[in-house]
């Protein structure tokens, strides 16, 4: 997991080779159209999920956990808190993978929450547990799904 402010991100290019046009993407956010469910940037490697105000997880967070995608999760306006715990001490997981979407949810408490700012972003690795939008306050985001792989 990695959690820092925008103005940062280019210290990460070297994580993975489509960070340098994540990068570009989040700089241009503007041109973001959140009425979509999703926005291809390359192929299935990258590709933006805007949020849709409303969504929460306040009443019964569920920890989620990927093997294919790095999520992105970049605030634009407002806070977020999210959850987070290594997926390898997760015991509890409700159904099968999904692979069609990529997740598996678990019903665990998580280990740490994190309040996310304005301008900021986290980005959570395959394997890392993590619920998002346990908390929110007039949030503006959107999602960079990155292929790990």
């Amino acid at each position: 997991m990695i959690i820092d402010k925008l103005e940062n991100f280019n210290r990460y290019n070297s994580v993975h080779p489509l960070f340098n046009m994540a990068l570009n993407v989040l700089n241009n956010f503007k041109k973001i159209e959140f009425g979509k469910e999703k926005i291809v940037i390359k192929e299935e490697d990258l590709y933006v999920i805007p949020f849709k105000p409303g969504n929460s997880n306040a009443i019964n967070p569920k920890l989620e956990i990927h093997r294919k995608y790095i999520d992105i999760h970049f605030i634009i306006s407002g806070t977020e808190t999210c959850g987070w715990k290594p997926g390898e001490n997760c015991s509890s997981p409700e159904g099968d993978f999904n692979y069609k979407d990529d997740y598996i949810l678990f019903a665990d408490l998580d280990y740490q929450r994190i309040v996310l700012q304005e301008k900021s972003f986290i980005i959570f690795f395959p394997g890392e547990a993590h619920v998002p939008c346990i908390e929110t306050k007039e949030l503006q985001k959107f999602i960079l799904k990155v292929k790990a792989g």
